[in-house]
């Protein structure tokens, strides 16, 4: 009986012999057949790694091997420590050489056949467990520095790959581009035998192309490219390995398989859209499953766990019983059971209360309520489902009939190789879904301009976003600086939510020295614009003779310089916020000034999501615009071409009447009307993608603050530049250049819109990546400190300590305890833990804690007291305004305390926490999902009656909030959720956040 691996194998080497014979149409195909039928779980393999997870995996591929294969493993050996692991990939069995790589702390995979680097590589791939994912010639040299070098060459975000250097180690002649130099450039992968890329993007752009062995990395660089707007691939000079160069016969049979290989490329590049490569095989699960049946009817507890029998020698499995039949019954029943597999691979338990405080030995949970008897289906069909990457989306409760889910519990960390993209949900959660769809129904399922009679009407027809009555809640400004301003109603409102602001051409107070400092923006009036300057100089003239100091703040383009020259040159400071006018003042005036970047104010243009009605279900792209759609014919196309994929028009800038719809009426049924900016920042939340064009006719500054608007509100940006306008891209973006995807080719922009609403994941990434950067570096409060360091005030609010907390029955996690601590980026944290049982080594525990990290207390409870006691105890012993609850076997990102804090420049919360369903791990690049229609981008604020779903073991909260909600010191179990539960009756500020 031929076997699936058989059937690949027999795929695989017509599609390379077709290959060969330059008919890549037929090849292609091929390789898409051995796809379907390859399962690398199968290839023989033997894992001598260390336990842990590494940053880098290094990949080697052995063909024809000799010792200095072995040497080059071993010298990579040497430097792995815990942030590396070795994978050897065999492609044809080296006998001689096994007994030597045997006995070294790699993973070695003995492939069946010789699969070329390519497939190779693909497959060393598939098992690697770090981030980084380093290629290394089997012949060459690794200087000592190697892994190190490796990490360090993908550490900066924008960068996704890098390829090395190798120097001559011997014979042959080396070309140019084998070292190119001391300094970090712009390179592609023309050197596949030293080379990192990042995990996560080589599985996204499908890994190399198994039919390819030459120019392999130049295709898979533009692949990844294509994918990764913006982002770079460099040549990292500290990379080095030493080589020898082909000669001869070698060299004639390199440069064959490179000719062959341009073809491909060129093939390759014409087919993409409608031939995409094969999906690489994904690995699903590390270790194993914990299969818990509810309430099974005893006679079929047999025949349930028979179907078991064929799968359990090669994964751990682990079954847990939940029933209310006598205990008597089952147990005499699960004697029968045992005898039939080895006790090392099945865990028996009855659990009657069985919930998600149950520890599980496993990370991947399948639950069958009732009894499960069909002949048709196995668990065996269960698990190739689950692996089968090819079917998406699957619909497992259906084909079932029962309610099945995939949970992560509370206790069983999550293993950094979940990636289900499938969704298994319980009846309940099916039902809820139906009923928030019925709630949506009540709104419309699109927001088309239906409007049959023209008038001269302004359109302000969208009340989809007008919900003016739920606002931020905060207690005080965080600054105590008094200011006197004149200048637009935007700037005055956006330093109005941060410091007590009063508009002094509408005050009747005159007397100067109620204020800290006088602060004027260059503001137009075509009417009154005399009397406007008349009335700064004025005001200026006051605080002058009072010592206040006055600050101009120089908000338009170059031209109108003039116009303000002399208030200019009579205020105490200048701020600039045009790089052009900045530039032209000094040149012409002779005054440097202060440039400041275009900014956000974050409890006015924040990501929190304020509309109480239900979020819609269909916005897509939202374009900001229809001024420059009138103005640009290219605008019109563009918009025009997007139209079969959901945009809308909207305007924030101008006005328009009813008729100008007649002007384009091929656009008229996506215009939704003229926004406010209370609309428009609740509109971003609602849609996918904001877009914007290099034709505008909005200043850069305006058009730059827009894109930070719908950064700020966890908005993908799509930025399309016309032909004549591409030279300027760098210089508008600036640093928001790595979160804004740039397009010249409209097709291109549409397909990587269809791939961002099919993956609901990468667009959360994007947002999330985007919106901590805009919140770190585009905050109005990076201004206004220098705004007090200008007037020499000492008011600038410091960023609150946070105290994380720690309880744990288990002294054994103290390792995972520290790193956890250790790898949060935010600064001013501190560690307090509670070691919740008697009779431990404390002393021990205490010592290794306080020995590996500066600033913690440790304290020792007993477990006659409960969690909840625990909590409360840490909490009132810190120092911290904020406290983060770290669990003691979960990991936590580097940003997790980071992504809390920034929060709370949005808003004064009492607790932020995370939904539970969606985890980012931000340290392995990975997101596991349940259910990809569910993923929400934009973070809600907790309205009484709203549900709250935090998830327990990762939430922030304020000290001040203990001495109202305490967490209970009487529960046993559930304690996070009463907390939650008693701290929204009390009408506590909770933010449900989407971030990492």
């Amino acid at each position: 009986m031929t076997t699936s691996m058989d059937a690949a194998l027999k795929q695989f080497k017509a599609a390379r012999q077709l290959y060969v014979e330059r008919r890549f149409a037929e090849a292609f195909d091929k390789a898409n057949q051995y796809r379907r039928f390859i399962n690398y779980t199968k290839i023989k393999h033997e894992d001598r790694r260390r336990k842990g997870v590494p940053t880098v995996s290094i990949i080697i591929v052995l063909y024809r091997a000799t010792m200095e294969s072995v040497g080059c493993i071993e010298a990579l050996c040497k430097q792995a420590g815990a942030t590396a692991e070795v994978i050897v990939v065999d492609n044809g069995f080296s006998k001689k050489l096994y007994k030597f790589i045997r006995k070294l702390p790699v993973l070695l995979i003995r492939n069946p056949i010789n699969f070329g680097p390519s497939e190779a590589r693909n497959i060393g791939a598939f098992f690697a467990r770090g981030t980084v994912i380093a290629f290394v010639d089997d012949d060459s040299e690794p200087s000592d520095n190697f892994v190190e070098s490796a990490i360090q060459s993908v550490s900066d975000p924008n960068v996704i790959g890098a390829r090395g250097r190798i120097l001559k180690g011997g014979s042959g002649e080396q070309s140019p581009h084998y070292d190119l130099g001391d300094y970090v450039q712009e390179a592609s992968f023309n050197l596949e035998g030293n080379m990192t890329v990042r995990r996560d993007v080589f599985f996204a752009a499908g890994g190399f192309d198994l039919l390819m062995f030459g120019h392999e990395g130049h295709e898979l660089a533009e692949r990844m490219r294509m994918l990764n707007h913006g982002k770079s691939i460099v040549y990292w000079p500290e990379l080095v390995i030493s080589h020898d160069f082909p000669t001869g016969a070698s060299l004639k049979a390199k440069r064959e398989r490179q000719a062959t290989g341009m073809l491909y490329r060129e093939y390759r590049r014409c087919t993409y859209a409608e031939k995409p490569l094969p999906s690489l095989p994904v690995k699903i699960v590390q270790e194993g499953f914990s299969f818990v049946l509810r309430n099974p009817t005893v006679s079929s507890l047999d025949e349930q766990v028979h179907q078991l029998r064929g799968w359990a020698g090669d994964v751990g499995i682990e079954l847990l019983i939940e029933t209310d039949a006598s205990t008597d019954v089952i147990s005499s029943k699960l004697a029968n059971i045992r005898t039939e597999f080895p006790v090392t691979l099945l865990k028996f338990k009855t659990n009657t209360s069985f919930s998600n405080q149950t520890r599980l030995r496993y990370p991947n949970v399948i639950v069958i309520e009732g009894s499960f008897l069909t002949p048709s289906i196995s668990w065996i069909t269960i698990i190739k489902v689950l692996n089968d990457q090819l079917i998406k989306h699957a619909d497992l409760t259906s084909i079932f009939g029962v309610a099945t889910y995939f949970e992560s519990t509370q206790g069983s960390m999550l293993g950094s190789e979940c990636a289900f993209d499938e969704l298994f949900i319980q009846e309940e959660r099916r039902v809820k879904r139906e009923k928030a769809l019925e709630r949506r129904n009540a709104y419309p399922s699109t927001l088309e301009n239906t409007l049959d009679e023209l008038s001269n009407r302004i359109i302000h027809q969208c009340p989809y976003f007008n919900d003016e009555s739920l606002t931020v809640p905060r207690s005080k400004r965080p600054y105590s600086l008094k200011v006197g301003f004149i200048g637009s109603n935007e700037l005055y409102a956006e330093l109005n939510s941060l410091c007590k602001v009063t508009m002094l051409v509408d005050s009747e107070q005159k007397d100067p020295s109620s204020y800290d400092v006088l602060i004027t923006e260059s503001v137009l009036s075509s009417a009154l614009q005399e009397q406007l300057l008349t009335s700064v100089s004025d005001w200026q003239a006051r605080f002058s003779s009072e010592g206040k100091p006055s600050i101009f703040w120089f908000t338009e383009s170059s031209i109108y310089i003039p116009v303000f020259a002399d208030l200019i040159t009579s205020f105490d400071h200048l701020f600039v916020s045009n790089k052009e006018a900045h530039g032209v003042i000094k040149q012409t005036l002779g005054i440097e000034g202060q440039l400041t970047d275009v900014w956000i104010a974050p409890r006015i243009n924040n990501q929190i999501k304020h509309i109480k009605k239900p979020s819609f279900s269909n916005l897509n792209m939202l374009y900001d615009g229809w001024a420059d759609t009138l103005h640009f014919s290219d605008n019109r196309e563009l918009i025009a071409n997007l139209l079969p994929h959901g945009v809308h028009i909207a305007e924030t800038k101008w006005e328009f009447n009813q008729r100008r719809l007649t002007e384009t009426p091929e656009l008229q049924r996506v215009i939704i009307g003229c926004l406010n900016e209370h609309q428009f920042n609740q509109a971003l939340k609602e849609f996918r993608v904001a877009l914007f064009t290099s034709q505008t006719l909005r200043s850069p500054e305006q058009q730059k603050k827009q894109i930070l608007k719908a950064l700020a509100a966890k908005t993908n940006v799509f930025y399309f530049a016309h032909e004549s306008d591409e030279s300027r891209i760098t210089e508008l973006l600036g640093g928001l250049l790595p979160y804004v995807e740039v397009f010249t080719n409209v097709d291109l922009l549409a397909e990587r819109f269809e791939q961002l609403k099919r993956e609901p994941w990468l667009r959360k990434l994007n947002a999330q990546k985007a919106w901590r950067y805009v919140m770190t570096y585009h905050c109005l409060e990076n201004s206004l400190n220098e705004v007090l360091h200008l007037v020499k005030r000492d008011s600038k609010p410091q960023a609150p300590r946070v105290s994380c907390i720690t309880v744990t029955k288990r002294p054994e996690l103290v390792d995972t305890i520290i790193a956890n601590f250790k790898r949060q980026t935010y600064p001013d944290k501190e560690l307090l833990v509670a070691l919740n049982c008697s009779g431990a080594e404390f002393e021990n525990f205490e010592h290794k804690l306080k020995s590996e990290v500066k600033n913690v207390k440790v304290y020792q409870l007993g477990s006659e007291r409960n969690i909840g006691f625990c909590l409360n105890w840490l909490i009132r012993e810190s120092s911290g305004e904020f406290w983060a609850k770290l669990d003691d076997d979960d990991e936590y990102g580097l940003n997790y305390i980071f992504d809390y804090v920034l929060n709370t420049r949005a808003a004064d919360l009492d607790i932020i926490g995370k939904k539970m369903g969606p985890t980012y791990f931000e340290a392995s690049n990975e997101t596991l999902y349940r259910d990809p229609s569910l993923i929400e981008v934009v973070d809600t604020l907790i309205y009484p009656g709203n549900q709250v779903h935090l998830a327990g073991a990762t939430f922030f909260g304020r000290k001040s909030l203990l001495d109202e909600v305490p967490f209970s010191e009487s529960l046993r179990a559930s304690v996070d959720v009463d907390f939650l539960e008693r701290a929204q009756a009390f009408r506590k500020r909770l933010l449900l956040i989407q971030g990492s």
